[in-house]
């Protein structure tokens, strides 16, 4: 069946890329010891594309993004009460429910470690921090008038959980009239059919699915024109 999304141009001065709950609680092993506690074969697939894939591509990202002085957007998830509260009151009740056989938490202490964005990724100064208590961070943030005042209108998105969040966040924002992709080798679920059915819906409905070093050759490419256009001049004789 062909592609609903027409092919769209991904240019540099109006692209962002978007990192999503890159935290310690989700993100490391270290402080989301329960996944591999109860979950083994999931962690196992999970923190070795992390550690391989997801963390390292989206380091390259941000490298390319920095050094070209493009936009970088970071998502994260947490309530803003110490008692969690304001967040999602599904989500509560869950955590409620599973306590005393699971200890994990969708509600963390204001300031805990893990809220953090993981050390490998921290955001500097001039990029955007957004907190949400949903899954799309359309729908409990002002990232939408936040990425349209600084003239954003493509999304790069990368970040876990990838059929989770990510993919929430990529369908509002498409929804909004975004033109998104998401970077196949910059996400990661829980095994490899849950990655690969997101891909395939991705791909098929909403945008892109490319890898990061496609998508750096693109921008790459669409920057080094940009500057030849502004070296000649611009206009004709």
């Amino acid at each position: 069946m062909p592609r609903c999304i027409a092919d769209f141009e991904i240019a540099g001065q109006s692209t962002a890329l978007v990192v999503i709950d890159m935290q310690n609680y989700i993100a490391n092993p270290a402080s989301c010891r329960w996944l591999s506690t109860y979950y083994p074969e999931a962690a196992e697939y999970y923190f070795r594309r992390l550690a391989e894939l997801v963390i390292p591509n989206t380091k390259r990202l941000l490298t390319f993004f920095r050094d070209n002085q493009l936009r970088v957007a970071f998502v994260t998830s947490g309530a803003e009460l110490p008692d969690g509260r304001d967040g999602h009151p599904l989500r509560r009740s869950s955590d409620s429910c599973r306590s005393p056989i699971l200890p994990m938490s969708s509600c963390y202490e204001v300031g805990s470690n893990e809220l953090n964005i993981i050390g490998e990724l921290a955001p500097r100064r001039e990029e955007l921090v957004v907190r949400k208590v949903t899954s799309s961070a359309f729908n409990s943030t002002g990232i939408d008038r936040r990425l349209r005042n600084i003239g954003i209108s493509t999304l790069l998105m990368t970040g876990v959980v990838s059929n989770g969040c990510v993919e929430a966040t990529l369908r509002d924002a498409v929804d909004l009239g975004y033109q998104c992709a998401m970077v196949e080798d910059a996400v990661a679920s829980f095994s490899l059919e849950m990655d690969e059915a997101c891909f395939r819906v991705i791909d098929r409905l909403y945008g892109y699915v490319l890898t990061a070093g496609e998508l750096i050759t693109r921008l790459a490419t669409e920057i080094t024109s940009s500057e030849g256009d502004e070296a000649g001049g611009g206009t004709e004789d």
